[in-house]
């Protein structure tokens, strides 16, 4: 079936570390549950690029540019964020991430697209398989051009740091763990709105986010990927929802949810930026745009 956009070959790009996928194949059961849960989430079936195999990928004599140019054109890029992922020598940050931040700010749509719930969605959609080192959170909010805000697939327990697992579900659950299930429905649910989006009639791209002063875009980098929250008053009320230690990550997601089903606008709706000026900055924004808390 013909991806959602005429403009793209793939409606969405996997983007990983093959090494992610090589102990217990983590990646390939992922994207297989993604793709039964979009199956029962967007109408009509969604084409997936997923490179399972490194020895059917690129080899050494192949034209890297021209070989990944079609591919890339995608609607969405979903980057498997983990302990390896963030490194600027290897293949799939060089040829995969930077390129498609590259090509979507120059394309039709732009990177950032106006949800039907006037908020506006980044066509990078970061999933989290580890709980990063500080420096690639670094790295990755320099290059994005704001803070990272992903969904997480990282299982919660003192002293661990490992993907969360379907079968996780049925253990006994840590205090604000997180449920695989419950993330996959949010991933496909995301991308639901970013597809439906896309379909909408043609605007002028959104204006890209500036990134504070203090933070230098790397060179070469995307200078803007994360916009700013919109918030209207149109949809409801706004309420401030405090940012939480890691621990309890998942409970304020959750109650996130609960709140916009009711017709309540959340802010902040980004994670909570690790530099202390930025983060009373934010804060501040995010009350004053607040009706309650």
């Amino acid at each position: 079936m013909a991806p959602s956009s005429p403009e793209y070959e793939y409606d969405i790009f996997i983007s990983y570390r093959h090494n992610d996928n090589q102990f217990d194949g983590w990646v390939s059961e992922f994207v297989q549950h993604l793709k039964d849960e979009l199956r029962a989430t967007v109408k009509g079936e969604l084409r997936i690029y997923f490179d399972q195999n490194p020895a059917d990928g690129l080899g050494e004599t192949h034209q890297v540019n021209a070989s990944l140019d079609h591919r890339l054109r995608a609607l969405i890029l979903i980057p498997l964020l983990s302990l390896t992922y963030c490194d600027t020598a290897r293949y799939s940050w060089q040829h995969e991430f930077m390129p498609f931040l590259q090509l979507a700010q120059t394309d039709p749509l732009g990177l950032h697209l106006r949800l039907a719930s006037g908020n506006v969605g980044s066509r990078v959609l970061p999933l989290r398989i580890h709980n990063l080192d500080s420096e690639d959170v670094r790295l990755l909010e320099q290059t994005m051009g704001g803070p990272l805000r992903s969904i997480d697939f990282v299982y919660q327990e003192l002293g661990v740091n490992r993907p969360l697992r379907p079968k996780d579900d049925e253990l006994p659950r840590p205090a604000g763990g997180l449920l695989y299930r419950n993330q996959i429905n949010k991933v496909a649910n995301a991308i639901k709105d970013l597809v439906a989006a896309a379909r909408q009639p043609a605007a002028p791209p959104l204006p890209a986010y500036a990134p504070p002063a203090a933070a230098p875009v790397l060179a070469g980098a995307a200078a803007a990927v994360e916009a700013a929250p919109v918030v209207t008053s149109a949809t409801g009320p706004v309420v401030f929802l405090a940012w939480t230690s890691k621990e309890l990550a998942g409970r304020r997601e959750e109650l996130a949810l609960v709140c916009a089903k009711a017709g309540l606008r959340v802010v902040p709706n980004f994670d909570c930026p690790l530099d202390e000026d930025e983060y009373r900055a934010r804060t501040g924004e995010a009350l004053a745009q607040a009706d309650c808390a």
